[in-house]
């Protein structure tokens, strides 16, 4: 048995170079052959294609238009349409219509604005001084004492605009936001009951306002 180790030292003495370097190149195939086997390997991948990503939904709006238009109502836009869009949507104006007031202060190229509502005056509402000729308006609304007023002159809290409501002593915009969103309203005191305004604010409105 020594001589077996013997001999092998002997061996190992004499070839220790050639050893080294056969040990050394083993290393070196298993790791490339790691390597190989590891890109090798199929990975998932995942195709894109135009088609895989929807195309965003266009936002959607409501606007109202009124007063002498052929189909005066509530219509669904795209958002940033223009008031032309709604127009047509209406099927243009009515033969009332006043339409050189109508040339002069309404801007059709403008952008419509969500909730917003256009009213179109007619010939006989210019004739009785109920609308400002005024060139530089571009939202034309009526005025509380139009559409959104009754015969005594109070705001109709059931159709008068933000604008109109904000009017009013103690509305400010959040509060005539709140008061359109919470029609209709049977009775003024309904403001109080559906915790709209507080009782102060109520107290100072309340004869200014009318449900008809």
């Amino acid at each position: 048995m020594n001589h077996y180790f013997e001999l092998i030292k002997q061996i190992t003495r004499k070839y220790l170079i050639e050893i080294v370097l056969i040990v050394i190149a083993l290393i070196l195939g298993i790791v490339s052959f790691a390597i190989f086997l590891n890109s090798a390997t199929p990975t998932n991948v995942k195709m894109s294609f135009q088609n895989d990503h929807p195309k965003p939904i266009a936002k959607k709006m409501y606007a109202e238009i009124s007063g002498a238009v052929v189909k005066p109502g509530i219509y669904e836009l795209p958002s940033e349409s223009r008031l032309n869009d709604l127009l047509k949507l209406a099927n243009g104006l009515s033969n009332n219509a006043d339409k050189n007031y109508f040339t002069r202060n309404f801007n059709l190229a403008r952008y419509v604005q969500d909730q917003e509502k256009v009213y179109i005056p007619s010939t006989n509402e210019i004739n009785q001084g109920l609308f400002n000729d005024n060139p530089s308006v571009q939202t034309n609304k009526p005025s509380s004492q139009t559409v959104s007023a009754g015969e005594s002159g109070k705001i109709n809290i059931n159709a008068a605009s933000a604008d109109e409501l904000d009017l009013l002593p103690g509305i400010g915009t959040v509060t005539a936001q709140k008061i359109i969103d919470n029609r209709p309203y049977q009775a003024v005191d309904e403001l109080l009951t559906k915790k709209i305004v507080k009782q102060n604010i109520f107290d100072s409105i309340k004869d200014r306002v009318t449900t008809e």
